[in-house]
């Protein structure tokens, strides 16, 4: 017996639970854009911020090797995780609010897998590269600053750094999958429900 659903044939079909199955399209059209949305405002984000610092210690010509070797690690980091990042997009554009509720359960379920490679491995590395590269880049100008001021400008920057790894990431992490989670949710009570009035 096949259990999957059409969401065209259904939303056609309904009557009385229309809004509901209405509302749900929306949602998952909204979900769509806003993760295409906000995968392209990084890729412009880091790829301005790649050619900023690029731009910077060629302009600024440091002379220490670890201010270069920290400006390519930072940028080493960026291009990495947009490299991962945009695996993602062809999930993404993948999605259709017209496939099956079988079909759109498993390329969500796909996703939410890429999304945890992504958040954990992918993001771990971004952050060690990206911390490191910050370090090395910082150190010649430290030096140069007077002693109290390199001081609290590095404390600065390593708490700045702490945070957010430690409160901002996993934050942005757990309401993602929130939603991810909420919408997949949301199918398989669509699901359940269609394959008991069958």
């Amino acid at each position: 017996m096949d259990t999957t659903v059409d969401f065209k044939k259904i939303w056609q079909q309904q009557t009385a639970e229309q809004p509901d199955v209405k509302k749900l399209l929306v949602i998952l059209k909204t979900f769509r854009q806003k993760r295409i949305m906000r995968l392209l405002i990084a890729n412009l984000l880091l790829l301005f911020t790649c050619i900023y610092i690029v731009w910077a210690v060629y302009y600024f010509d440091p002379d220490y090797i670890t201010t270069c070797l920290g400006a390519y690690i930072t940028v080493m980091a960026m291009l990495v995780f947009i490299f991962s990042y945009n695996k993602l997009l062809v999930n993404y554009k993948d999605l259709s609010t017209m496939d099956t509720n079988k079909m759109y359960l498993e390329k969500l379920k796909v996703i939410k897998e890429k999304e945890h490679h992504i958040q954990t491995r992918s993001l771990t590395l971004y952050f060690v590269m990206l911390s490191t590269g910050i370090v090395l880049y910082l150190y010649e100008y430290l030096l140069k600053m007077p002693l109290i001021l390199a001081i609290i400008f590095s404390v600065f920057t390593l708490l700045w750094i702490a945070f957010s790894w430690f409160y901002l990431r996993p934050k942005q992490i757990r309401l993602q999958q929130k939603k991810t989670d909420h919408l997949i949710q949301k199918l398989e009570q669509l699901n359940m429900q269609f394959r008991h009035k069958e």
